[in-house]
């Protein structure tokens, strides 16, 4: 009987082991995501600071910083943003602090800002 109860004290043992293991690389993980997605960050006042028809491209950038690449916005097909904006010339940041929200910068031909919006 006692071989019974060590086989089953190890057998916990080790399950605890594996599911706190687990649970720091997930956490380490999201705090790299978090880390990462902060890069082209911004907060809701500087997005709202931001004024149609007047700002242009290389202001906002300049104050905010280099945009995320293309290639690491995965917004085609989102619910809420219009096919029609990726025909334009929009920069996206993320939201400081979040990391599925995105606030879009859309700018006309002559890189004005023509719209922005929040997702």
């Amino acid at each position: 009987m006692k071989t019974v109860v060590k086989v089953a004290l190890g057998v916990t043992l080790g399950l605890v082991v594996v599911i706190v293991g687990c649970s720091a690389l997930i956490g380490a993980g999201v705090d790299k995501a978090q880390k990462d997605s902060d890069k082209a960050a911004i907060t809701a006042k500087q997005y709202k600071g931001a004024k149609t028809g007047t700002a242009k491209r290389d202001e906002l950038e300049a104050a905010f910083g280099d945009p995320q690449s293309s290639d690491d916005i995965q917004a085609e097909g989102v619910k809420g943003i219009p096919e029609s904006d990726f025909k334009q010339s929009c920069i996206y940041y993320s939201r400081k602090g979040e990391l599925a929200s995105l606030f879009q910068f859309c700018f006309d031909g002559d890189n004005v800002l023509s719209s922005k919006a929040s997702y």
